[in-house]
């Protein structure tokens, strides 16, 4: 089978004027320190060597080893490379890394909760705990909490509330209105004192729960808005009892799919330890050293390694993912917290999240006229450095008013090289080199982009999967 599809960029004559005068303009405007000279992965395009610039910059400013900036135009990856290092930070990384997303992670659980209100599970003004409230007909009590024997029932006997936490309803958790305010006390990183209170360590979402709810709320739900990630954990929790899925893999059959190209192998959950995680993940650095959440009175821990408990995070904080998922997601959901977060979109909006906590800082944004950008970082949390980089890749786009980015090829995907000598993790710059090697690491929804060379592999590819060669024609079977 072969699919030829030679490299073709289309670029007006007055374009190549203008992306250089652009580049003599925007090159003195990434600062005026030394250039960065980290590797760079993924698929060179020249009309955007602009953004390579802008990152180098940047991460050398800022003193961040690895990082991946990633662009789509009308739903189409057009861009995504990786700058820095590997795990082992000697290798480079691999532009599909998948990196910690952190509160990112939030925008995508609203996803599915849209999903279960579309499908009629639950219902928006379904009241969040079963306390004992009455209800009116029709609406339900999710979170059993109503008698000593309930699995969140608080964990003394005594309500902090009962009367308020009988008013939370499930669109009060999608927009921070249930009441908590983390700047008063964030349960979701209070492991240490509510193991202290529950004899629980780590005490996990249960327990957390439990505590919580006999903790006083901060304000009447739905009579303000107030950032707390213990909401989200919350619908977690809704969506796996209602489901009967993991939370992730919920996710992964009805958010992000593989009908969507978006295999199983790119949106995972996260681990806390370093000997836990996935080992296409890079080293998450954060400087200092934190008490270890699973064993308080043990020796401290690198705090991206045990400072929190990731595992607990799930819905507000714990997926994995790589870039090219999350501009799917931009491209198909809202992604702002407010009232349209997580809802399916059918045109363009602007919306975005960020997310960070020690090792980890993220932002995806998506734009009205079909611009989104994913950007990883694999250090946090002292600035939210994606956040500051967000404007100035903007501001690119904006200036870079020649570049054709219809004519741009679409880059996502694993890549496959018959012509190299070992296989990597699919990247671009560390390819499959076998057939054998490409099926057996990727998973059902996988786009497979091949350089051009020969295999005489046959045999047969019972998973849903896309087969390109972008730059040149690929033989597989002769």
């Amino acid at each position: 089978m072969s699919h030829n599809d030679s490299l073709r960029v289309f670029v007006k004559p007055t374009s190549k004027v203008f992306v250089a005068f652009v580049l003599c303009i925007i090159v003195p405007l990434l600062t005026s320190t030394v250039m960065a000279d980290l590797p760079v992965t993924g698929v060179e395009v020249p009309e955007l060597a602009i953004f390579d610039m802008l990152m180098q910059s940047f991460m050398a400013n800022k003193g961040i080893q690895s990082g991946i900036l990633a662009i789509s135009k009308g739903g189409r990856v057009v861009y995504q490379r990786g700058f820095g290092y590997a795990y082992n930070g000697v290798d480079p990384l691999p532009e599909n890394t998948p990196m910690r997303l952190a509160s990112v992670s939030k925008p995508v659980a609203a996803a599915a909760i849209r999903y279960l209100i579309a499908d009629r599970v639950i219902g928006p003004n379904d009241f969040v705990f079963n306390v004992g409230q009455s209800t009116p007909l029709g609406e339900r009590r999710l979170l059993d909490a109503s008698t000593s024997s309930s699995p969140y029932y608080p964990y003394n006997g005594v309500y902090g509330n009962q009367n308020w936490l009988g008013m939370i309803r499930i669109r009060h958790l999608l927009v921070f209105q249930g009441g908590w305010d983390k700047d008063v006390f964030d349960p979701m990183y209070g492991e240490v004192l509510i193991g202290e209170k529950t004899g629980v360590v780590p005490p996990g979402r249960i327990w957390t729960v439990r505590y919580t709810l006999s903790q006083p709320l901060q304000f009447a739900p739905g009579t303000n808005s107030s950032y707390c990630n213990f909401g989200y954990m919350l619908l977690s929790l809704i969506i796996e009892q209602e489901t009967g899925w993991q939370h992730t893999d919920y996710i992964r059959h009805r958010v992000l799919t593989p009908e969507m190209w978006v295999p199983a192998t790119e949106v995972f959950f996260g681990r806390t330890f370093e000997y836990w995680k996935n080992p296409r993940e890079t080293r998450y650095i954060d400087g200092s050293n934190c008490t270890n959440v699973y064993d308080p009175d043990g020796p401290h821990v690198e705090c991206p390694y045990g400072a929190f408990d990731l595992e607990q995070k799930t819905g507000e904080g714990n997926l994995v993912a790589s870039a090219a998922p999350l501009l799917t997601f931009l491209d198909h959901y809202s992604a702002s917290i407010n009232s349209n977060v997580g809802l399916p979109i059918s045109s363009a909006v602007d919306g975005a999240k960020n997310g960070g906590f020690a090792g980890t800082n993220t932002r995806i944004q998506q734009w009205h006229d079909g611009f989104s950008v994913v950007i990883l970082f694999a250090k946090g949390i002292d600035e939210f450095y994606a956040d500051e980089l967000m404007p100035q890749v903007r501001s690119l786009i904006d200036f870079a008013t020649g570049i054709d980015w219809d004519s741009l090829k679409a880059i996502d995907g694993f890549w496959v090289d018959f012509n190299a000598s070992s296989s990597g993790f699919g990247g671009y710059n560390d390819p499959f080199h076998t057939m054998d090697a490409t099926l057996s690491s990727t998973a059902n929804g996988s786009k497979l982009r091949f350089k051009a060379g020969t295999s005489n592999w046959t045999g047969t590819i019972s998973k849903r999967t896309l087969l390109s060669a972008p730059f040149g024609t690929a033989v597989i079977g002769q």
